[in-house]
């Protein structure tokens, strides 16, 4: 079956920026994808949140895998207040491209997410694989990306929705 793709919304924060949201997300797509290009003031991971749950719990736990062409380290993350999904640079002119897929978002379930993020930090470069739970079975329809403890945050981000024909 062919899988369509639709824009729902898209995204543009420019200037002193920590956050993104994307509100009355509808629950006629099977799945959705976010797909963000961005950039910072300083190197650091950033995160997404789901229906304004912002509170430290047992709710999301977060698993990543990162390589830089020199080393590849994992790590594990529980009782967070969000799922880590990319790296944001501070390189000028320099951006990292992050994919973030939730699955069976408007369903009766928890809800995985399965990002990859890419980054050329000027000639070294990073990827980053993660898989993240949101303990939680209530349909998704408000997305925060967030970047903690900082104000910048550049996109542009589109949501897009996921229907099977």
């Amino acid at each position: 079956m062919p899988v369509t793709y639709e824009p729902i919304a898209t995204a543009t924060a420019t200037g002193s920026f920590d956050s993104l949201y994307f509100y009355s997300i509808p629950s006629t797509y099977t799945d959705f994808k976010v797909v963000a290009v961005t950039r910072s003031s300083t190197l650091s991971d950033w995160r997404i949140r789901f229906n304004n749950e912002t509170t430290t719990s047992t709710s999301y736990s977060t698993t990543i895998l990162r390589a830089d062409g020199a080393s590849v380290t994992s790590t594990r993350t529980t009782s967070t207040n969000g799922i880590t999904v990319g790296r944001i640079v501070n390189v000028a002119d320099t951006y990292s491209l992050t994919i973030i897929d939730v699955f069976n978002y408007a369903g009766s379930a928890n809800k995985t997410v399965l990002c990859e993020s890419s980054a050329d930090l000027n000639g070294s470069g990073q990827v980053m694989r993660t898989v993240g739970l949101w303990r939680n079975t209530a349909a998704i329809n408000t997305i925060q990306l967030y970047h903690p403890g900082e104000n910048s945050f550049i996109g542009p981000v589109t949501l897009y929705g996921i229907k099977k024909a």
